[in-house]
């Protein structure tokens, strides 16, 4: 996985998407990413210490949040264009340069934005365990990943066809909402909840993006639970 992100992926590849696309207010995957890190914001801490894990290129912090942050990624070319584009919205830090030990019980949030899918499941145990550490009490976790239903294999498999790049060779976790929940029993974290975002609104964004993105929060509102191309989990320590 370190190879890919490292390798093949472009310096900044997921940022530029997103702000080019918001700026053009057009897109569908900037729609996509705009509105993921839209929903994070509205579940995450508007105060205290926050980190970002496995931030890329550091969108979610330089654009969507307004706390103390700090973002870790294994991708050196990804922490330096987040360092260089928004040294001024947080710290950015490679995670082999990241003394875990020193914020043991530090931060009031962490974040982690599509990642679990890449990672097997004892690989994702013990990363969130982990994260537990990191959390002061009352803490909490808030993480995304595909919903590997309602469609999502289909719009995966059209994307390893015909976008920039293939993920089929990375992808190794496919979650649903009952597997995702399988899978938190077995971790430090007691309290949490699941929910489903991101309807069938989000190619609207190819025409409009701001218009897609409010349909989506009515949709949401009243059907979230329902149905939806993404999960998002907030843990509580």
């Amino acid at each position: 996985m370190s190879q890919f992100w490292e390798e093949n992926l472009t310096e900044g590849y997921y940022d530029i998407i997103t702000i080019n696309g918001v700026k053009k207010n057009r897109g569908l995957r900037a729609t996509w990413h705009n509105f993921t890190n839209l929903k994070v914001k509205d579940n995450i801490s508007s105060s205290g210490l926050h980190l970002d894990y496995a931030c890329g290129p550091g969108t979610l912090i330089g654009n969507y949040l307004d706390i103390e942050s700090i973002g870790i990624d294994i991708s050196r070319k990804q922490i330096e264009f987040a360092s260089k584009k928004y040294k001024d919205k947080g710290l950015f830090v490679e995670i082999d340069k990241f003394n875990f030990q020193n914020y043991e019980k530090q931060f009031k949030t962490v974040t982690i934005l599509g990642l679990l899918e890449f990672l097997n499941e004892e690989d994702i145990t013990l990363l969130l365990n982990n994260i537990y550490n990191l959390l002061d009490d009352g803490g909490e976790l808030v993480l995304t990943t595909p919903n590997f239903k309602f469609g999502m294999n289909f719009l995966v498999n059209v994307q390893n066809i015909f976008g920039k790049y293939s993920y089929k060779e990375t992808h190794i976790s496919k979650f649903t909402k009952v597997k995702l929940s399988k899978l938190l029993e077995n971790t430090k974290f007691t309290s949490y909840e699941i929910n489903k975002y991101m309807n069938l609104s989000v190619f609207i964004g190819f025409i409009n993006l701001k218009l897609a993105t409010k349909i989506q929060f009515i949709l949401d509102k009243y059907f979230g639970s329902y149905f939806g191309f993404m999960l998002i989990a907030k843990l509580k320590k």
